[in-house]
């Protein structure tokens, strides 16, 4: 089984057209927020309408996980479900795995999203109820949420709310975007950090400043379950990264 990660597409549309063209090569497209961009010169609504309709065209052809990020939370939220979440994120709950879910992919793996204007009491209850999903059905379990965690003090409130979540939960994995810059990536290795018994996906893209470097496929890991392998696909290094991993 392989799943196909990614997150800050920010309404790109080169990035929207590559991932539907590899869609049917994974048996799920997990995206970690930010699929808007709020200081995009395309309207706001445009953007909805474009990004609403490439994920219902995309959802026809693998299974799509993803949770809202900042940019995401442009309308009044929809309080229908476990949890807040914006309005045209709720619109595609019918289709998706979206903010405050949880489902089981391919009976293979146990995937949750969390919501970026959810609370820590609100998104609790959902990693509870997913925990013991995970273990009933003895599967790995995935995490997606815009923040990665963190475990250090002076770090922002939602990383280390993240990083306790971690430490409580132990999913196998959280997937996340929202980290800036090429430091972590290119000199740290940053895409992949273990905490615990977790292992941290960050696949936020790469940015020049403020400006969202132009690429032709977005920053993505792939993770294969059968094999035990995750790989790193950048299009500003020259090589894949890969590690295997194993699950508890």
């Amino acid at each position: 089984m392989q799943l196909l990660l990614t997150a800050d597409l920010h309404c790109r549309l080169p990035w929207f057209k590559w991932l539907e063209a590899q869609a049917l090569r994974y048996d799920a497209v997990v995206i970690s927020g930010d699929l808007l961009d709020v200081f995009h010169k395309e309207p706001l609504k445009r953007q909805v309408k474009r990004t609403t309709s490439w994920l219902r065209s995309l959802a026809a052809k693998t299974n799509v996980v993803l949770c809202s990020g900042n940019h995401d939370t442009i309308d009044i939220p929809s309080e229908r479900g476990l949890c807040p979440m914006p309005a045209w994120v709720a619109g595609l709950a019918s289709i998706l795995t979206v903010d405050g879910k949880t489902a089981i992919i391919c009976d293979q793996v146990v995937v949750t999203s969390l919501s970026f204007i959810a609370t820590a009491a609100q998104k609790r209850p959902i990693l509870a109820a997913a925990h013991r999903i995970r273990d009933e059905k003895h599967l790995p379990w995935i995490v997606i949420n815009h923040h990665p965690p963190s475990f250090h003090q002076g770090i922002g409130a939602e990383e280390l709310i993240a990083g306790r979540f971690v430490e409580e939960f132990s999913p196998s994995f959280w997937a996340c975007g929202r980290i800036r810059g090429q430091e972590p990536y290119l000199k740290k290795r940053g895409w992949v950090q273990r905490m615990g018994g977790s292992i941290v996906l960050n696949t936020p893209q790469f940015y020049a400043g403020q400006e969202l470097l132009d690429a032709p496929f977005p920053n993505h890991v792939v993770l294969d379950l059968k094999a035990r392998q995750l790989t790193w696909y950048s299009a500003f290094q020259d090589k894949v990264d890969e590690e295997a991993f194993t699950l508890g």
